[in-house]
Parts: C-alpha cells; sequence; structure tokens
C-alpha cells in the first residue's frame, strides 16, 4: 500500500494544499518510507505514522482561495495495521496563519480538524489493490473570517470516504464527503496521481483532479454563499510534487498546483466579491516529511 500522497490530503489536497478537510480529498498516503522493506520474520500486526510540516504560500481548498497570504499546514496520523489489508487509525491536522494583511491576526491558528477512519486495501492481482477508506472527521475552523466563518461558527462534523485503485500505472481514485452538523451538504471529487523516479533519489507526482458539491456546500464555501449555486462541477486543479527521502523516515519535499473555478455562477459572484477570493490561482510550498 505504498500510495504517494491532499490533498488529504495533505491529498491534498485531489490537492496537495490541502486544510485539514483537504487531507480527505486525496489518495491516502501509506505512511511507512519508500525503501523500508519488510523482513521475513515480521508480525502481521504494525503500527505506521506519516507527518508533514509545510510552509504555504495560501490556504486554499477545494478550488477557494480562503486566504492569499502564506500558512503553515501540519499534519500527522496514526494507524494500526494488519497483513497490509485492514488498518485502523486517525489524522489531525492544523493551519496558521504565517502572514496576514491585519498585523494583528499574524500567526493565528484558523483551523483544527482531526479524524477516525478505517482502510482496507486487498490485492485484486499482482501490483493492482484496490483501496477503500471510510472515516468521520471534525473540523474547527474559528480562525475564518466573513460568510465562511459563519458557516464554520461551531465545528462541523462530517463522514467521508475515499476509494482508490493502486496499480503499476497511475493512480485514479474518488472521494464524497457528507457534512450534517454545522451544515448540510455534500462534496465530491475526482482525481489521477502517478509517481516517476527520477535520478539522484528524486521522485515526481504529477495529479490531476476535479470536484463538486451540492446546493447546500456551496453555500458555506463559494461567494455568493447561499443556496443559488446548485449541483454540479465546482473546480479543477493540475499540480505536482517533487519528494526526496533523506532517509527511509525523513524526506523533504517541494509542491505547486493551479486551480480554477469552473462554475461560471461563482465565477461571476467571485469577480464581484473581490480579495482574497479569485477564479484562478497558482499555490506552492517546501516542507518536510517523515514516516516509521
Amino acid at each position: 500500500m505504498k500510495l504517494c500522497f491532499a490533498l488529504l490530503a495533505a491529498f491534498a489536497s485531489c490537492t496537495a494544499f490541502a486544510t485539514g478537510m483537504a487531507a480527505r480529498e486525496s489518495v491516502p498516503r501509506e505512511p511507512v518510507a519508500p525503501n523500508a522493506e519488510p523482513t521475513a520474520d515480521a508480525s502481521p500486526f504494525a503500527v505506521h505514522g506519516y507527518g508533514t510540516f509545510d510552509v504555504l504560500s495560501g490556504y486554499e481548498f477545494r478550488g477557494a482561495l480562503l486566504n492569499d497570504e502564506p500558512v503553515y499546514w501540519t499534519y500527522g496520523e496514526l494507524c494500526a495495521a494488519y497483513a497490509d489489508l485492514v488498518s485502523v487509525g486517525g489524522w489531525l491536522a492544523q493551519s496558521t496563519d504565517m502572514t496576514c494583511r491585519r498585523k494583528a491576526e499574524m500567526r493565528r491558528m484558523n483551523e483544527w480538524d482531526f479524524a477516525a477512519n478505517a482502510r482496507i486495501c486487498p490485492e485484486l492481482a499482482e501490483g493492482w489493490k484496490l483501496g477503500l477508506e471510510a472515516g468521520h472527521c471534525w473540523c474547527c475552523m474559528h480562525g475564518l473570517r466573513g460568510e465562511v466563518a459563519r458557516a464554520y461558527s461551531r465545528p462541523a462534523t462530517e463522514i467521508y470516504a475515499i476509494l482508490w485503485l493502486e496499480n503499476p500505472y497511475a493512480v485514479p481514485y474518488a472521494t464524497c464527503e457528507y457534512g450534517y452538523d454545522a451544515f448540510e451538504g455534500t462534496a465530491f471529487s475526482f482525481g489521477l496521481r502517478r509517481a516517476f523516479a527520477l535520478p539522484l533519489g528524486l521522485e515526481l507526482v504529477p495529479k490531476v483532479c476535479a470536484g463538486g458539491s451540492d446546493a447546500g456546500y456551496n453555500a458555506t464555501l463559494y461567494p455568493p454563499f447561499d443556496d443559488s449555486v446548485g449541483t454540479g462541477l465546482t473546480f479543477v486543479q493540475v499540480g505536482a510534487e517533487l519528494n526526496y527521502w533523506v532517509t527511509e523516515n525523513f524526506g523533504v519535499r517541494a509542491q505547486a498546483s493551479f486551480s480554477a473555478v469552473i462554475d461560471p455562477d461563482i465565477r461571476d459572484a467571485i469577480d464581484a466579491c473581490g480579495h482574497p477570493y479569485r477564479n484562478e490561482f497558482v499555490c506552492g510550498g517546501l516542507g518536510v516529511v517523515f514516516a516509521f
């Protein structure tokens, strides 16, 4: 289950520029460094951990640019696995404004998210595995402002599922999430990613994804912040990661993506709303990764 990670995620997030919510928008990354090989007498039970710390140029989620100033982004997960087949665990994500146009809000934590999940990844044929993750997520977005802040005035609770097909060529995946507390709405995404081994131990992971949501979800995330925009595709994104594992358990990475809102009603509302929302934008960043 050596899958290359949003978003989740974080993902993330179908995107590498994930908030905690976007961590469940990406194919899960098996929290084992790529050079780690099991020993012959290894127990079928194992505990795995995976974490990242990134400095990103913006705060993006599902094609919406919620903050165009740099942020710190931290993500960690822990799971107990059996025979590389099933696992249970959870993840924690946190975002902090690195800078802000309002000096009083610099270095302010704007989001805490945590989730419990379970995964199963049976082998269909040699080199082919079908993966499924299901989980429950709690999103605490207390640092946001404006209409989005009002939508998340109390912790949002969501259930989500991710389906992916690991194979020697490219990994397709699909996600679905449903919010039922602070807001009620459904969102979905689908994408494709592929890892390429480069000289000097580098790994390049290009990816592409698209996603959509219903009126309830759109009202919490996109201008004009009401239910006038119905169910449909809302954004597309293309991006890439460049990874380098310094040791079996520690690596560094760079990432970049281009996102575009494609729903015409949302695009018109963004044009009228202005900063910080944009119809097209680029995000990027640098970070460190650890795994065991």
